[in-house]
């Protein structure tokens, strides 16, 4: 795992590689994708509750089933890999 600074915002993130192909075969086509997860963050309407006054709040605000923080997730396009020349497999 990498740890980086971001130049405007100087907020540290954590960066880890997930996953390595160990059939990667450097003589054939290949194509990959990145996917993100984001670290959980508050809810919108965590927020909101947060900011009532605890005698004013709704009583949604303390349902259990709605969950307090959200993970956002992203995937890239493909990344395509071509090698030089393809050999042939026999």
């Amino acid at each position: 795992m990498g740890l980086i600074w971001t130049g405007r915002s100087q907020m540290r993130r954590n960066l880890d590689l997930w996953r390595t192909d160990p059939d990667f075969d450097s003589t054939q086509p290949a194509f990959y994708y990145v996917r993100v997860i984001e670290n959980p963050v508050c809810r919108w309407t965590t927020w909101e509750c947060l900011r009532m006054d605890p005698e004013n709040r709704p009583e949604s605000c303390d349902y259990e089933e709605i969950p307090k923080t959200v993970q956002e997730r992203a995937w890239s396009s493909p990344i395509w890999y071509t090698p030089d020349k393809i050999e042939e497999h026999s």
